[in-house]
């Protein structure tokens, strides 16, 4: 189920939408909100991870679960031909035409365990503030491999303030029990745009 913190973080012309990723035997659920607006800045907000903590094989929390995550939500043929299929057109490589988009990263995140509808024990990730690090990617369609491209990427940040957290995920203590929030973790130890 998607967490009410996620709704309420999806604002203005943003869909909240969940996307099932996999690493290793492990899936993990994204909940993401969308905009697909090709015309302005179009964008995807990273607002919640879950998983069920009966499968085997899972990777675990450290800067190697974050950037898998980072990189298969930053995918411009995740973003241009499942999240928002289909797009208004299609910018050739070869063509001076161009699609942006942005991926939204929150720098302080907490962890808690929940049952699901179906009583499975999973484990969430939940942003704790709202300060944030945004990567824009230039993105064109190359025909000759059939997928999209990334030209350029940029990054800025923090935005929205000073973030709230100076501890590591290996630093927390992990919550045991049901509906316990642990303290607030930066998410990477390499962050796209660094601490400030």
């Amino acid at each position: 189920n998607i967490s009410t913190k996620a709704q309420s973080l999806c604002t203005g012309s943003e869909t909240l939408l969940q996307h099932t990723i996999w690493i290793g035997s492990c899936s993990y659920t994204v909940d993401i909100c969308v905009d697909c607006n090709p015309a302005f800045f179009a964008g995807v907000r990273i607002v919640g991870i879950h998983y069920d903590l009966n499968q085997s094989g899972c990777l675990g929390e450290g800067p190697a679960f974050w950037n898998f995550v980072q990189a298969q939500i930053s995918d411009p043929n995740l973003y241009w031909t499942t999240l928002c299929y289909p797009i208004w057109s299609t910018p050739d490589c070869e063509s001076e035409n161009r699609h942006y988009f942005r991926v939204y990263w929150y720098y302080c995140w907490k962890t808690y365990l929940y049952r699901d509808e179906n009583q499975h024990l999973k484990r969430g990730y939940i942003p704790c503030d709202d300060v944030y690090c945004e990567e824009e990617f230039e993105t064109c369609f190359n025909y000759s491999t059939n997928k999209f491209e990334v030209l350029t990427s940029t990054t800025k940040g923090p935005i929205g303030g000073t973030p709230n957290c100076s501890q590591y995920y290996f630093e927390i203590t992990i919550p045991t029990q049901e509906n316990v929030y642990s303290d607030c973790f930066i998410r990477n130890s390499v962050m796209p745009c660094p601490m400030e």
